[in-house]
């Protein structure tokens, strides 16, 4: 037989004829049974093999060994076991393989997340009606995963049959069956969800689930719901209670401009990451009558970009780099806010910060240029890219030039691939400069 349980570790030139015997096998029911007795070999290499194999034949039998074996230590052989689970398992699989969404590897967890999403995708096929039938067979762990594939269907027919799980006890459950009737936009969920926030032992990583769904859905209907978790949250306020970000969050896409005034009474309650939040909420929904409530803010060092975000937005001028600075948020929606405030004020005003001493101020400024897109914008990001004298400046400018989106005539398109190519050109030498730098907001 080609394949033998070593007791003795095997020398580097074993394990190579070994591994030359093991690819020479046909792809037939011997070599099924040889890679799964060759899950267990004490060389990784063997492993590796047998991993590999097990996807070539596509024989779905092994997945019970698959699902055990993804708690291998190996990370490499891990990611090569979830590789073949997503490609063999059935349905099912998807429970096993979540649980390593949040392993502590980041390659195991990338794996996990793209075996999960190559597993959905083999059976987006199943339809609406079929996935219901698999939801009242499947067991609990499944359950999740079968609503996420519901809601994806955008189907309100099915709204009814979700509903139902609203009510679960297991808070996974629970928390995507809230998720998949905000996506199915069923609105008569609505109230139901408002009958759950007053469910008691109701944990805050639930409320805040059904606080988020109330504000995707995108009905009026549910502000005065919101109003009233506003009543309830507590007398002081920091960063730990993560509701007060998401019912700001929820607030500000319903347009709830009558709850400006209730967000500002905030701004005396919370720490700095509270205040933070609320004033992005109030730049959004509030008008030039809060200013007073804001502008004492400009005082604190670690607020007054987000005060400076809110006060230019209701048209007062302010230090324009503060407003810049906000653009190192991580949330999406906040970086659009600090774009549609400097849209307001115009590209003379913005492009003349080039010359902002601050090295951070203007990466900030490259990365607001390149997104406004005005008919400006090319001409500063190339002299940013060729005459800034911070390399990371010009590095963001590289960046957002490559991925420039605005219009470009063609001599302007020529002019900036060329730009491009001579400072990679130029600097290709340098370590820190041959590869692209990664964005902050990513």
């Amino acid at each position: 037989m080609p394949y033998t349980k070593y007791v003795e570790p095997l020398t580097p030139e074993e394990v190579e004829a070994r591994l030359a015997q093991l690819q020479a096998l046909p792809l037939d029911e011997n070599t099924l049974a040889i890679a799964l007795r060759a899950l267990d070999d004490p060389e990784d290499a063997v492993v590796a093999w047998a991993l590999r194999t097990l996807k070539a034949l596509g024989d779905p039998s092994p997945v019970e060994r698959l699902l055990e074996f993804i708690q291998a230590e190996d990370d490499e052989l891990t990611c090569l076991a979830l590789e073949t689970l997503a490609e063999l398992g059935p349905l099912e699989a998807l429970a096993g393989v979540a649980r390593l969404h949040d392993d502590a590897s980041k390659p195991v967890r990338d794996a996990a997340r793209q075996a999960s999403a190559r597993l959905r995708e083999r059976f987006a096929h199943l339809g609406g009606d079929e996935l219901a039938a698999r939801l009242r067979r499947a067991d609990d762990a499944l359950k999740p995963h079968l609503l996420q594939m519901i809601a994806a269907t955008g189907e309100r027919r099915f709204a009814s049959q979700v509903a139902h799980y609203v009510q679960s006890d297991d808070p996974l459950i629970m928390k995507e069956a809230v998720r998949a009737l905000a996506r199915l936009g069923d609105k008569q969920a609505i109230q139901q969800m408002s009958k759950l926030l007053r469910r008691r032992g109701l944990s805050d990583a639930q409320r805040g689930t059904i606080i988020t769904a109330l504000g995707e859905m995108g009905e009026p209907n549910a502000i005065p719901i919101l109003q009233e978790q506003l009543k309830q949250l507590p007398r002081k306020l920091n960063q730990r209670y993560g509701n007060v970000f998401l019912l700001v969050t929820a607030l500000t896409r319903l347009r709830a401009k009558t709850t400006a005034p209730m967000l500002a009474n905030l701004l005396d309650r919370g720490d700095e990451h509270v205040q933070r939040h609320v004033l992005w909420g109030l730049a959004e929904l509030g008008d030039n009558r809060l200013a007073g409530r804001v502008r004492p803010l400009l005082a604190k060092e670690q607020v007054r970009p987000y005060a400076s975000l809110a006060l230019g937005r209701w048209g007062e001028r302010v230090d324009l780099a503060d407003v810049l600075r906000v653009m190192r948020s991580k949330t999406p929606e906040v970086r659009q806010t600090v774009l549609e405030t400097l849209r307001r004020v115009g590209p003379g005003p913005v492009l003349r910060l080039a010359a902002h001493p601050d090295p951070e101020v203007r990466r900030d400024w490259v990365s607001a240029v390149g997104r406004l897109a005005w008919r400006e914008s090319p001409d500063a990001l190339l002299k940013a890219l060729a005459h800034d004298p911070d390399r990371s400046v010009q590095r963001a400018a590289h960046q957002a030039l490559a991925r420039y989106e605005g219009p470009l005539s063609d001599d302007k398109r020529a002019q900036v691939a060329q730009a491009l190519a001579d400072w990679q050109e130029r600097h290709a030498s340098s370590s820190d400069s041959a590869e692209e730098a990664p964005s902050r907001d990513d």
